[in-house]
């Protein structure tokens, strides 16, 4: 049993995702009904309530002394604001990789921390040398075939060791693509269920996920991009890199509206960073392969862990018309030429 609840109210069942069998499309369920979905309010109040009921409930999975990791990015930045919009007393941490390897990230960390009057605690990490010595250690401790995780999950465990009760990062919300849901489910980015089940170290892996009011609040402010559609299912012989990049440009921008509607006032970065394009371009320097990170540290982990090709939330087809009436009547947006944003 897991040392404390995952979601708000288990709404969402994952279990699927962590089963040993690769099957090539898993399923996750919920238990939220019409009435959740009917009830939905999208007005500036209401909106402001669900980020602050997101934070006081996923406060109460983490004890009296939690800790916020900011990575710098826009999802982070959101449930930063939503504990200080709830008034909570909480901590920020970032991670610091040694030779500026993530400086992007923290660079724009401390920026929002300084916009928002927040202090920065700042841990510095020898990331090529956790990579090198004990990614794989990390990788068999907590079933965990990414190596950016298993570098956050080194500081969850340096945080713990600090005194703290509980952790949590700012993850994901649902996301969709024209009517399917749930694409963001997969066991990487949830893998943070097994690090708390092991670690026995309350961690919310995935904040915007946590409570489904702010997280179906999100999903259905949030433009569908069809072309990341289109593009994700096509032979990969297809695929390039100009594709990706279009596909990253655009579902960036419209995750910035989106969170602007939700009121999360955003400080965006120029484009979306995981924060591992540094360390990547230092291996690839060190031994002339760009794939060498790949190969190195992710690649013999997936061959015990790898995740599923393909995730799907299951929904009850009455379910879908109504989420899909909701979509259609607030995901509408228009053009404002002095920033170049779609608001």
């Amino acid at each position: 049993m897991y040392p404390f609840k995952p979601f708000y109210k288990d709404w969402l069942n994952c279990s699927q995702l962590f089963l040993p069998t690769i099957n090539e499309i898993r399923y996750t369920t919920t238990n939220l009904n019409i009435n959740f979905f009917s009830s939905l309010s999208f007005d500036e109040s209401s909106l402001k309530q669900y980020r602050i009921e997101a934070a006081l409930h996923c406060a109460e999975t983490l004890g009296e002394k939690p800790a916020l990791t900011l990575s710098g990015g826009i999802d982070s930045q959101c449930m930063v604001q939503a504990f200080k919009d709830a008034d909570l007393k909480f901590d920020v941490y970032t991670l610091v990789f040694k030779n500026n390897l993530n400086k992007q990230d923290v660079d724009s960390a401390r920026n929002y921390c300084n916009t928002l009057g927040i202090k920065l605690n700042e841990i510095e990490l020898d990331v090529v040398s956790f990579l090198t010595r004990e990614n794989y250690e990390y990788g068999l401790k907590y079933k965990s075939a990414s190596p950016q995780f298993n570098t956050h999950y080194k500081m969850y465990d340096i945080i713990a060791d600090m005194g703290y009760s509980g952790v949590c990062s700012g993850g994901n919300y649902i996301r969709r693509n024209k009517n399917t849901y749930g694409i963001n489910f997969k066991r990487n980015e949830l893998n943070f269920i097994n690090y708390s089940l092991v670690s026995g170290f309350p961690c919310q892996g995935s904040f915007l996920n946590f409570y489904p009011n702010l997280s179906w609040a999100l999903c259905l402010l949030t433009q569908d991009y069809d072309l990341e559609f289109e593009i994700l299912n096509k032979s990969p012989k297809y695929f390039n890199e100009s594709d990706k990049s279009k596909i990253e440009k655009n579902v960036y921008q419209n995750k910035l509206i989106s969170y602007r509607k939700a009121g999360f006032n955003i400080i965006p970065q120029d484009k979306k960073y995981t924060g591992f394009e540094f360390v990547k371009k230092y291996f690839e320097k060190l031994t002339g392969d760009g794939w060498t990170f790949e190969k190195r540290f992710r690649s013999p982990l997936e061959q015990l862990y790898k995740p599923p090709n393909n995730t799907e939330l299951l929904l009850d087809e009455t379910i879908k018309e109504t989420i899909e009436s909701i979509y259609r009547k607030n995901s509408t947006s228009s053009y404002d030429p002095s920033s170049g944003i779609r608001i």
